[in-house]
């Protein structure tokens, strides 16, 4: 074989462990965020007070524009 394919040959070969190498590393393990190992918690609140007199605003604004 010509010199040229067996290095065309060799550098897949090489370029193939590497990313075999790289897709399962030998000894380290994934980090795992705070919501993949369950350690948050997400409250949300809304007030209503605020809500609901941010919507009669709104609704009043367009009864005006409408008129």
């Amino acid at each position: 074989m010509p010199r040229r394919l067996w290095l065309r040959i060799g550098l897949v070969a090489v370029v193939a462990a590497l990313s075999i190498f790289y897709l399962y590393p030998p000894r380290k393990t994934i980090n795992l965020g705070l919501d993949l190992q369950g350690g948050i918690h997400l409250v949300l609140g809304v007030d209503i007070d605020k809500a609901l007199q941010i919507q009669t605003d709104r609704t009043a604004e367009r009864v005006r524009s409408s008129l």
